[in-house]
C-alpha cells in the first residue's frame, strides 16, 4: 500500500508539474497567436488601402489619362489624315504639318486639334503643304483677334490672300492690316473678312492694294455700310467703271473727267475720290448724289457717298496706317489673350499637346490591338452556335475570377480576425488543461509544445495533441502548418 501510494504521489505531483508547464506553454501560445493574429489583420487592412491608395491615386489618373489621352490624339489623327486627303499630300509633308500643328498647339491659346481644322480649311481652298505651314501663324494671329473662330479665319485669310495675289506667308500681314483696321475704324475682322469675299478679286484686277481697299471698306464701316454690303457697294462700284454705260459717258465727259490714266490703268481710289470731290464742288446733295447714281449705281450710293464725304485724305491716311501695320495682330492677341481665359485657353492647348503626343506613343500598340480584336472577332463570328456559347460561358468565368482575387485584403483580415477569436478558446490555463486532458494527451501536449515558437509552430502542435481524429485538431493542424509555412 506504501508504495502504491509513493507511486500515486510521485504521479500526481508529475501531473501537477506537467500541468503547470502546459498552463505556462499554452498562455505564450495564447500570446502569440494573438499577436499574429493582429500582425495578419494589419496586414490585411494593409493591402487593402494599398490597393485602394493605388486605385483612386495611380490607377484612376492613369486610365483617365490614357482615355483621354486617346480620345485627343484619334480626333488629331482624324483631323490631319483630311488635311492630307484633301491636300494631297506626301508622307514627310504631313509629317512637318503634324509638328507644326502640335508646336502652335503648344505656344499659342488654339489647341492642335483646332489648328488641324485651320489647316483642312486652307488645303480645301488649294493651298498645299508648303503654303500651309506659312500661312498658319498668320492665320491664328487673325483667329485671335477676331474671337477664336479659325474655321471662319481661314476663309478670310485665304480669300484675301487669293484675291489679291498674295503668297502664303503673307497671312501675317493680311491679319494685321485687318487687326489695325479693326482697332482705327468700325470695321471688325469678321466684317472685313466678309467684305474681301466679294471685294478682294475685282480690286484686285483693278490695280487696287488690299491696304487701300480695306481701308476704304473701313471708311464706309463708319458710315454704317459694313461686312458683304460694303464689298458688294464696292464691287459694283468698280465693276461699273470697268465697263461704262452711255449715261456714264456723258456725265464724265460732261464733268470732263476719267478714272483712267493715259496707260488705260484704273487710277486709286483716293485719285478717284479727289477727282469726285473737285468735280462736285458747287453741286446741290440732289445734283451731287444724281451724279453718283449714275457713275456707281443705286446699290452702291450709300458707300460711296461715305468715301467721299471722308475725302482723300483719310483714305490715303488711313491706307498708310494699313502698309505699316506689322505685328498689329500679335500684339493684339497678346493683349486680348492676357486674362485668365487666355491663359487658360494657353494651358489647355499645351494639355492636348502633350495628351496627342502620349496618343503618338501608344497608338502603335493600340493599331495592332485592334487589329487582333478584329481578327479575333472575325474567327468567332465564323465558329458554329454551339462553340461560341462555350466561348461565352467561359468568359463568364474569367469574369467571375476578378472580383474573388480583389477581395485578397478582406480575406487576410477575417482569417486574422478567426485566429483571435480561436486563441479566445484557451482563455484559462486549467480549462485548457481539463480539455486536453479528456482528449488524453495532457502530458504528450505539454512536451511538444515546447518545439515551437512562433505562433504557427504552437498552434501546429496544439492540433496534434488534440487528437488526429477530432476536428478540432484537424483545424488547429492545418491551420498551424499553413501560417508556419508563412513564416509570420
Amino acid at each position: 500500500m506504501t508504495k502504491l501510494a509513493i507511486n500515486a504521489g510521485s504521479i500526481v505531483a508529475s501531473l501537477d508539474l506537467n500541468t503547470g508547464q502546459f498552463s505556462t506553454k499554452l498562455e505564450k501560445a495564447q500570446k502569440q497567436a494573438d499577436g499574429f493574429a493582429e500582425k495578419l489583420k494589419g496586414y490585411g487592412g494593409a493591402f487593402e488601402e494599398l490597393g485602394k491608395g493605388l486605385t483612386l491615386g495611380v490607377t484612376a489618373p492613369l486610365t483617365a489619362i490614357g482615355v483621354a489621352a486617346g480620345k485627343i490624339g484619334m480626333d488629331f489623327e482624324t483631323g490631319m489624315s483630311r488635311v492630307q486627303a484633301i491636300s494631297g499630300t506626301t508622307k514627310d509633308e504631313m509629317s512637318k504639318l503634324s509638328e507644326q500643328a502640335l508646336q502652335l498647339g503648344a505656344d499659342t491659346a488654339f489647341s492642335a486639334s483646332e489648328v488641324a481644322s485651320g489647316m483642312e480649311n486652307l488645303a480645301s481652298a488649294g493651298f498645299n503643304a508648303n503654303e500651309i505651314m506659312e500661312a498658319m501663324p498668320g492665320l491664328l494671329d487673325l483667329a485671335a483677334v477676331s474671337g477664336g473662330d479659325i474655321a471662319q479665319s481661314s476663309e478670310v485669310a485665304a480669300s484675301a490672300l487669293r484675291g489679291f495675289g498674295l503668297e502664303a506667308g503673307e497671312a501675317g500681314h493680311v491679319a494685321d492690316v485687318f487687326a489695325r483696321a479693326a482697332a482705327d475704324t468700325n470695321a471688325e475682322t469678321a466684317d472685313m473678312g466678309e467684305a474681301m469675299k466679294y471685294i478682294a478679286p475685282v480690286a484686285h484686277a483693278m490695280g487696287l492694294s488690299l491696304e487701300e481697299t480695306a481701308a476704304a471698306i473701313g471708311i464706309m464701316s463708319d458710315a454704317g455700310v459694313k461686312g458683304s454690303q460694303a464689298g458688294t457697294t464696292l464691287r459694283g462700284a468698280l465693276s461699273r467703271l470697268a465697263k461704262p454705260t452711255k449715261a456714264m459717258n456723258e456725265v464724265m465727259d460732261d464733268l470732263g473727267i476719267s478714272f483712267y490714266d493715259s496707260e488705260g490703268k484704273m487710277v486709286s481710289l483716293k485719285d478717284q475720290i479727289a477727282i469726285l470731290q473737285d468735280a462736285t464742288k458747287g453741286m446741290t446733295q440732289e445734283q451731287k448724289n444724281q451724279m453718283l447714281v449714275t457713275l456707281y449705281g443705286q446699290e452702291s450710293l450709300s458707300g460711296m457717298l461715305a468715301l467721299v464725304d471722308a475725302g482723300p485724305e483719310k483714305l490715303d491716311t488711313l491706307t498708310t496706317s494699313l502698309e505699316e501695320s506689322n505685328g498689329a495682330a500679335a500684339k493684339m492677341s497678346d493683349t486680348m489673350m492676357d486674362n485668365t481665359k487666355g491663359k487658360w485657353e494657353e494651358m489647355m492647348g499645351a494639355l492636348e499637346t502633350a495628351g496627342i503626343k502620349v496618343f503618338n506613343v501608344i497608338a502603335p500598340a493600340i493599331t495592332k490591338i485592334a487589329e487582333k480584336v478584329g481578327e479575333l472577332a472575325d474567327k468567332f463570328s465564323n465558329l458554329n452556335p454551339k462553340t461560341q456559347e462555350t466561348i461565352v460561358k467561359m468568359a463568364g468565368i474569367a469574369a467571375a475570377i476578378g472580383p474573388v482575387l480583389v477581395v485578397g485584403g478582406k480575406m487576410a483580415n477575417g482569417i486574422g480576425s478567426i485566429i483571435g477569436l480561436f486563441s479566445k478558446f484557451g482563455a484559462g490555463a486549467n480549462i485548457a488543461t481539463t480539455a486536453a486532458s479528456a482528449l488524453g494527451g495532457a502530458s504528450g501536449l505539454g512536451s511538444v509544445i515546447t518545439t515551437g515558437t512562433e505562433a504557427g509552430g504552437v498552434i501546429a502542435s496544439l492540433g496534434g495533441a488534440a487528437g488526429s481524429g477530432g476536428i478540432l485538431g484537424s483545424l488547429t493542424s492545418g491551420l498551424g502548418t499553413s501560417l508556419a509555412a508563412m513564416n509570420p
